[in-house]
């Protein structure tokens, strides 16, 4: 894992203890793993980026579903082998898959030595004192299991390192969801809403403007729930003009809202905001009004409102979505509905999932299943619609000028950025082409025209200084 440190360690490392740390599933886990690694070398313990080096491998899991399980399992299983080569090395299981079968984990996994929840990340310090020395000797708890902390939130993210591009990082203001999406387990795995406070976000955040950020990217759960725990009621405007107004990083994006929960003054904050990017990610998960109440989601006429008024009043907004396919109850008919407003509305980005049955919910005991191969069949039917929508949508923006954060310089030879409307690693992504590569480096924000589209990337070429554009 590359990092840059919120700042050096208070002694020197323990024992010289080394750790890697394998990160799977969403961008509310990088954010996990960011915090625990500047935990980490706050306590004075190595960072390193391959598990061969490590004497402890932590991988935090992912288990939002069957498929993301299997994924972490199969990362950890391949992690015990490294394991194996060592006799002192431990194996930390962290994350929605210890807290989802932790027990199980460790039965079925002889090689894991401790499984941490989401809500007792902070506690994988001590455990390492425990294990390589500078412990007090006593023992951090009774057993190989820690699934607690549900009821707090951490506030100290200060500590906190960068990691992926130095330049941009995801920010998470909340934790844990009140909601009761039928087919979802994340309240299971994260626990109730509980929001940060805002002097501890804008701290954060002027930190990573001081560390060179960027971008910040807020994550949650459900962003526009944000503060209704602490503030009583749903705040998230007063804290996009709290981070405007600081003037930390040059862009702001909003990933995950939820379509209750909006208000005039959030629309109008974010059209008002010169740092808060015209880009809003709203799942919709579907648009048939009886699947929708299968889900436990809003009604689609309230969804398809608000969806209208972000267009109207936020200038060149760009919108991504989020779908289900094959749920239970899902007829032609219906699945029809979606696929006609996918067209019809034209986002500008979108992901699709097939769904699956996921044990504990209510979803699951639904009658009237899609076959397997069929929800599948219909995922792939809405992503090949979305790709032609994009093509034409890249289409329209050749000859437009476009201000775009460098990712990566590729040599002399060009280099790959984003415009605001594309998200780091969901969305697609600006290429520039003729040999202005030797003239960037990642972080700058530079004005491009676009040259050329394909599907869901771009291509450029820099403006040059004194062009009119």
């Amino acid at each position: 894992m590359r990092s840059r440190s919120a700042g050096p360690p208070k002694r020197p490392p323990e024992a010289g203890v080394r750790v890697a740390i394998v990160t799977l599933g969403c961008a509310k886990n990088w954010a996990d793993t960011d915090l625990l690694a500047g935990q980490l070398l706050r306590e004075g313990v190595g960072i390193v980026p391959d598990p061969q080096q490590a004497d402890a491998i932590l991988v935090n899991t992912c288990a939002f579903l069957t498929a993301s399980q299997q994924e972490s399992i199969d990362a950890i299983l391949e992690l015990a082998e490294t394991k194996r080569q060592r006799s002192d090395r431990r194996l930390v299981v962290l994350g929605c898959l210890a807290q989802r079968h932790g027990a199980d984990l460790l039965r079925e996994i002889p090689e894991v030595d401790l499984v941490v929840g989401p809500g007792e990340v902070h506690s994988v310090a001590a455990r390492l004192r425990d294990w390589f020395g500078g412990g007090d000797g006593k023992p951090v708890d009774g057993g190989r299991v820690r699934l607690g902390g549900m009821d707090r939130v951490e506030e100290d993210w200060e500590i906190r390192v960068v990691s992926r591009h130095p330049h941009t990082a995801y920010v998470k203001i909340s934790e844990g969801c009140d909601r009761t999406c039928a087919f979802c387990v994340i309240p299971r795995l994260r626990g109730p809403h509980r929001s940060r406070s805002r002097e501890s976000i804008v701290r954060e955040v002027a930190m990573l403007g001081r560390l060179g950020v960027r971008e910040v990217n807020l994550v949650a759960q459900e962003l526009t729930a944000y503060g209704a725990d602490r503030y009583g009621r749903p705040s998230l405007d007063p804290l996009l003009r709290d981070l405007d107004a600081g003037g930390a990083v040059d862009w702001i994006r909003l990933l995950y809202t939820y379509p209750s929960n909006w208000s005039q003054r959030l629309v109008e904050t974010i059209r008002q905001s010169p740092r808060v990017v015209p880009y809003v990610d709203l799942p919709i998960q579907h648009v048939d009004p009886a699947i929708l109440r299968a889900m436990r989601r809003p009604p689609p006429d309230r969804t398809r409102r608000l969806l209208e008024r972000l267009r109207e009043r936020i200038p060149g907004v760009a919108l991504r979505t989020t779908l289900i396919t094959g749920l239970p109850g899902e007829t032609k008919r219906r699945f029809r509905a979606l696929a006609d407003f996918v067209r019809e509305f034209r986002f500008d980005a979108l992901g699709v999932f097939a769904y699956s049955p996921e044990e504990g919910t209510d979803a699951a005991a639904l009658d009237d299943p899609v076959p397997a191969a069929e929800r599948e069949r219909r995922r792939r039917e809405i992503l090949d619609l979305q790709g032609k929508i994009a093509a034409e949508i890249g289409q329209s923006r050749i000859g437009s000028a476009l201000t775009l954060l460098i990712d990566e310089v590729e040599g002399g030879q060009g280099a790959i950025g984003r415009h605001a409307g594309q998200a780091p690693e969901v969305d697609g992504v600006t290429r520039i082409v003729g040999g202005a590569g030797a003239v960037l480096r990642p972080g700058q924000l530079r004005r491009a025209v676009v040259t050329g589209a394909r599907k869901y990337d771009l291509e450029a070429r820099l403006i040059e200084m004194g062009e009119s554009r």
